[in-house]
């Protein structure tokens, strides 16, 4: 239990980045049990590594955590890596929004997600999609329903045939659904 987790804490600070991304591994596939606030404290400081695989392996392991790790500080980090220049860190931060739960699915984090429909690479939208799916079921009964359908509209509305403008559109209906779902109960 606690020594494991005190010594994968001392492995996050190695020199070397493969040793760091083996412990935030680690760290995530234990979940909820490794979620203090030292550990959370610094898999969010590996989100600012220099190495896309840090980032990714911190981004996944705080995703791992679920809605303990969820705080602000975490969620302005996971929306600043869903422009990163590596995919997989992209990906991994939008596995991570949705998994935090309520605390992130305010109309900013969808609208971020939204706009990821439209990354090149196809898992990334995926991860997206399955972030908004989790997601917008969540935003109508905390109030802000009505906005969040304002943002999936045009997504929902987009013509083309190109697999982004499908992933786009799809993405929004999802959201539209989702939302007016959870609005009629």
């Amino acid at each position: 239990g606690g020594e494991v987790i005190g010594k994968l804490l001392e492995l996050l600070s190695d020199p070397e980045w493969h040793v760091r991304y083996a412990a935030a591994s680690a760290l995530g596939s234990l979940g909820e049990r490794s979620s203090g606030g030292e550990v959370i404290g610094k898999l969010l400081e590996l989100l600012s590594s220099p190495e896309w695989n840090v980032r990714y392996a911190a981004a996944s392991a705080l995703g791992s955590l679920g809605e303990r790790a969820s705080g602000g500080e975490l969620i302005g980090k996971l929306l600043e890596l869903l422009s990163d220049p590596e995919w997989f860190v992209r990906y991994a931060a939008a596995r991570a929004l949705g998994s935090l739960g309520e605390r992130s699915s305010g109309g900013e984090v969808i609208g971020k997600l939204l706009e990821l429909l439209s990354d090149p690479n196809g898992n990334v939208r995926s991860a997206a999609a399955s972030a908004l799916v989790t997601l917008s079921a969540k935003v109508a009964s905390g109030g802000a329903g009505g906005r969040v359908m304002a943002l999936a509209l045009p997504y929902a509305k987009k013509r083309g045939k190109s697999e982004v403008a499908r992933d786009q559109r799809n993405g929004g209906y999802i959201v539209l659904r989702n939302v007016m779902a959870a609005s009629a109960e």
